[in-house]
């Protein structure tokens, strides 16, 4: 057994790592820098020029025998590496590098308090390999976590315990009989076990807004983010996400906060507008009076609007008049208006709406804005000063995180265990929709075993075949943009940067450093087989 590392003036630290880009390799190497800095001896592969005599795979066996504790870097590169499952070519030595480590930490299970988990980031929580994933790991990005491994390696962690005092003298108290027929003997009561939040067999199919007290909605940074700004007085707020990323649902809840907190509210959908509509300025402006009105209970009177300006005296004259205290305008789906001729007069009025609000005189002091895009408004309003989409408080929807999506499955009474959870997460890279869906499929009306899942999640006729579908038709709808979405899983670009902004709003693609990669392992599977 390796000596405590108190016991030495310089703890020795390994730090084991997969190589998956330079700003990766970057990063551990300043952090070997500082922990040999704070009086730490620390090695990294990269302090050895060229190769090491003995080869890598005995050079590291070496560092792990003289090391005191290893930090184990977790990310979903490593993690594949010690199951075992990188894909054949990729990485130098990937596969003796994950063979090595792996056997290592099963064969030192009983002093795995030597492999040290670290992150980077928090969503690679779920890349913990199992047999440390019981350990206390570090999330370095702030200064108390990065004391709290010097503490560590130090063997300097926790609180050194108060001397014991004497011992007690107290006794035991005399319990009174039972007294009513048939009872048994006071024993220790299991511990509870949380129910399941979420009931499967009450579960309608995934698709559309979800309710605002949904046990199945799972809060990311972009809620709490909301919760803050219905707080305010008045403000401003753009949820920004991909199709099918909760943006409709996040803007529902956030005027329920709002009106929990005294103000008005009228939210407008625009892809429930007619085409016809959508397609007249005149008829659209009309129709939205009409429907702020009808959603504030105003008994109003609208003849027809025929411009903009007319449009303009009536809200300012006789709508916003008619409310008491504030009132939040939300405007959903705005992507629908976004691609008409009229789109930057329209929505440079509402950036006016939101200039106008700072000046007390205006009808506009006491007016709150919302709006919900999927679709990227440089691609259709050229002059970002008459954007209402880069003022306020941006609220950007992200992917379920590892731990997000674990959230999930405890609410449903954690019927995936933490390897089929996070297999789970890697495959749709936290797609919200597709994340839903997997456990109505899991364990929905027709349920399906995971193993089927996982197998067939790429298949236009599998668990998520109608999403994949749709996804064609949509790219297919546009030409030369399947054309683009291949070169990005294949050589990681694309053409032109309207590509990208449609395929990222289409929740295709992102990117990763340098790259734009697919965004999950389905979307790579099924577009990348297509002909």
């Amino acid at each position: 057994m390796k000596p405590d590392s108190t016991t030495t003036a310089h703890p020795k630290v390994f730090i084991s790592y997969s190589h998956d880009d330079e700003a990766h390799r970057q990063r551990v190497l300043e952090l070997a820098e500082r922990l040999r800095a704070d009086g730490y001896e620390t090695m990294i592969d990269q302090y050895v020029e060229g190769t090491p005599p003995q080869g890598w795979p005995r050079w590291m066996l070496n560092q792990i025998e003289w090391a005191d504790h290893v930090l184990l870097v977790c990310t979903a590169t490593c993690y594949r590496r010690f199951r075992g499952h990188e894909a054949p070519g990729v990485g130098k030595g990937v596969d003796w590098e994950g063979a090595v480590i792996t056997n290592e930490l099963y064969d030192h299970k009983s002093v795995s308090t030597r492999f040290i988990p670290i992150l980077f980031n928090r969503d690679d929580a779920g890349s913990i390999p199992a047999p440390v994933r019981g350990s206390t790991f570090y999330i370095l990005t702030d200064e108390p976590s990065y004391t709290g491994l010097k503490e560590r390696l130090a063997g300097a962690a926790g609180i050194q315990a108060a001397p014991l005092g004497p011992p007690p003298s107290l006794k035991r108290r005399t319990g009174t009989p039972l007294d009513f027929p048939g009872a048994a003997p006071v024993g220790v009561a299991p511990a509870p076990t949380a129910p399941p939040l979420v009931d499967p067999s009450a579960r309608s199919a995934p698709g559309g807004t979800m309710p605002v007290d949904d046990p199945a909605y799972i809060e990311r940074g972009a809620d709490q983010r909301a919760k803050a700004a219905a707080k305010k007085r008045c403000e401003t707020i753009v949820i920004k996400g991909p199709r099918q990323f909760g943006s409709s649902s996040l803007l529902k809840r956030y005027l329920a906060l709002c009106r929990a907190s005294g103000k008005a509210t009228a939210s407008v959908d625009f892809s429930r507008f007619e085409a016809g509509i959508v397609s007249n300025y005149g008829r659209l402006l009309t129709t939205l009076a009409s429907q702020l009105a009808h959603r504030l209970n105003l008994a109003i009177s609208i003849e027809e609007l025929g411009n903009q300006d007319t449009f303009l005296r009536f809200v300012e004259s006789k709508l916003l008049p008619a409310v008491n205290g504030v009132v939040v305008l939300a405007f959903d789906e705005t992507d629908r208006v976004m691609q008409q001729p009229y789109a930057g007069d329209f929505f440079s009025m509402v950036r006016m709406w939101h200039n106008d609000r700072a000046d007390p005189e205006s009808p506009w002091h006491k007016v709150g804005l919302a709006l919900s895009s999927s679709s990227e408004p440089k691609l259709f309003i050229t002059d970002p000063l008459r954007s209402p989409f880069n003022v306020g408080d941006r609220l950007a929807l992200d992917p379920f995180s590892a731990l997000e999506a674990a959230e999930l499955n405890r609410r449903y009474g954690s019927p995936l265990s933490v390897e089929d959870c996070a297999e789970l997460h890697r495959l749709l890279g936290g797609h919200p929709f597709l994340t839903q869906e997997a456990y109505y499929k899991l364990y929905g009306p027709e349920p399906i075993g995971f193993d089927q899942l996982r197998q067939e999640a790429a298949q236009d006729d599998g668990p998520f075949g109608e999403h994949l579908r749709a996804m064609l038709a949509n790219v297919q709808a546009v030409a030369g943009l399947l054309a683009a979405l291949k070169q990005a899983i294949n050589q990681g670009t694309v053409p032109k940067k309207a590509d990208f902004y449609r395929l990222e709003g289409a929740g295709l693609v992102r990117r990763a450093s340098k790259r734009i990669v697919p965004t999950n392992q389905i979307y790579a599977d099924f577009f990348g087989n297509i002909e």
